[in-house]
């Protein structure tokens, strides 16, 4: 399949309103259509993984602009979607243009939400 045929694939399966993406999304859609489309799938995997489960919670690490975050808050039932980011810009952005009651954003470095512990080599 050409990357054509892909994108044309991913276009007939939006629906809903038009979709504004943002400035960064934009851009590594111009820069490669393939980059684009192996985030979505990114997503898309995730969506079958969780399509049986409802009112879930859902921690969406490294979300950037949260495009993925909104596939999955119009595919799923979710009873909340914390996208979290360290790049400000692209959360700026997804908290301006997608924020809703179930879908949110932080600005947060992954680390701040874990503890790592390595003391030897076992378990």
């Amino acid at each position: 399949m050409t990357e054509k045929e892909r994108w044309d694939e991913a276009m007939a399966g939006l629906r809903g309103e038009p979709l504004t993406l943002s400035p960064k999304m934009s851009g590594t859609l111009r820069k490669s259509m393939t980059g684009f489309l192996h985030i979505l799938a990114r997503y898309k995997f995730a969506m079958k993984m969780m399509l049986n489960r409802s009112n879930i919670t859902i921690l969406d690490f490294g979300c950037n602009d949260g495009l993925g975050d909104l596939m999955l808050r119009q595919n799923l039932n979710a009873k909340s979607i914390v996208g979290i980011d360290f790049d400000s810009e692209a959360i700026s952005w997804a908290k301006d243009n997608l924020q809703d009651d179930v879908l949110s954003f932080q600005e947060k470095d992954f680390f701040d939400y874990v503890n790592i512990n390595i003391v030897g080599g076992g378990g």
